[in-house]
This record gives C-alpha cells, structure tokens and sequence, in this order.
C-alpha cells in the first residue's frame, strides 16, 4: 500500500512537472512571436520610402507699383533697328501688349530681296514710372531672365538692364535690352521673358517684360 502510494506520489509530481515545462513554453513561444512582431513593425517604420514624381507650387508673386509711360498712342517701347541704315525693313513691329504687371513686345523678320540676311543689331527700351501711393522709394533694381527660347542661337550677345536701381516716387527707371539677331535663324519663334524687380519697403516686388522674335 505504501508502494502504491509512493507511485501515485510521483505520478502527481511528474504531472506538475510536464505543467510547467508546457506553462514555459508556451510563454517563451509568446514573447518569440511579440518579438517578431516587433522586429516587423520597426523594419516597416524604418524603411526608405522612395516617391517619384513631379511637384508643381504656384508662386504668386509679389506685384511694383509701376506703369509704363507711353510714348504714343497704345506704343510703349522704343526699338532701334527696324530698318538699316538704307530705310530697308529688317524688322515689322507685331504688337505691343501691356496688362498689368506686364509687357510683351512681338517682332517679326521682315523678309524681302532687298534685306541682306546678316547680323543685325536690335535695341528696345522703355521706362517704368514709380507710382507708389505710399511715396515709397524702391531700391535693389535688377534683371533676372526667366525663360529663353532660342534656337539655332539666333540671338546673341543679349543684354538687359535696368537704371538707375534707385527710384524714388513719381519718378522713372529705364529698361534696356539688346541683341544682335541673325535673322536667316529665327526659326518658329525666339523669346527672351525677364522680371524686373526693386525692393519695396524690404520687399522684392515683380513687373514682367517679354521681346518675341517671330520667323
């Protein structure tokens, strides 16, 4: 009886013993799968994210109290070298458009047997008047080009400028731009598009001109 006893003694202790292996493992196999998860999780978290695309922001610029001051009626630009030195048309004024904060003048080569095709040199100017209605004077003038379109280089040694880069209110600054044109290589159309821009009580404040050179 005692035997018995002692056997079934050890098959109680036996069977704890087989609980707790199992209890263990069985917390062991949890904290493996909670580790994995989390392994996942941060490789998922820290990974690099690459994104291809094109972003596109509107930029609104600030605009100068400014207006051109005509020079006839509807005409605002000077332009020197229309015709050479003969009276010959080397150049036919399209249009001048003014709208705004912008100007745009559009030339065309003036094509005929008594043009010669060389090289020719093509001057434009205006002025812009200062008409701030707080007197302010604007300082920092410069020119920056924004968009170009010239094939075959049709156009070379461009420049453009503007003085003086101090203008105080109610008075003018000029813009000056030149180029010599190879006319025989305007093909479709050539532009130059630039920003004119003075500083405005600390603020850099825009006016838009574009010289169009059409075939």
């Amino acid at each position: 009886m005692k035997f018995r006893n002692g056997f079934l003694g050890m098959g109680k202790k036996y069977s704890l013993k087989r609980k707790h292996t199992m209890s263990t493992l069985a917390i062991i196999l949890i904290v493996l799968a909670f580790l994995v998860v989390i392994n996942v999780g941060y490789s998922l978290w820290s990974s690099k994210l690459n994104i291809s695309g094109t972003v596109t922001l509107d930029f609104d610029p600030p605009l100068i109290e400014v207006s051109v001051v005509p020079i006839g009626d509807n005409r605002y630009v000077n332009i020197s070298g229309l015709t050479n030195d003969s009276g010959i048309a080397l150049f036919d004024l399209v249009s001048e458009e003014y709208k705004e904060n912008e100007l745009v003048t559009t030339l065309r080569v003036h094509k005929n047997s008594l043009s010669d095709w060389i090289s020719s040199d093509l001057m434009v100017n205006f002025s812009l008047k200062n008409i701030s209605k707080n007197g302010y004077i604007y300082t920092d003038g410069k020119v920056s080009q924004l968009e170009v379109s010239n094939q075959g280089e049709a156009l070379k040694n461009v420049n453009a400028s503007i003085v003086p880069t101090t203008v105080s209110a109610n008075q003018s600054s000029i813009f000056n731009f030149s180029a010599s044109v190879n006319r025989s290589e305007v093909k479709g159309s050539a532009y130059y598009k630039y920003a004119i821009t003075y500083k405005v009580n600390g603020v850099e404040r825009y006016f838009f001109y574009t010289i169009k050179i059409l075939e």
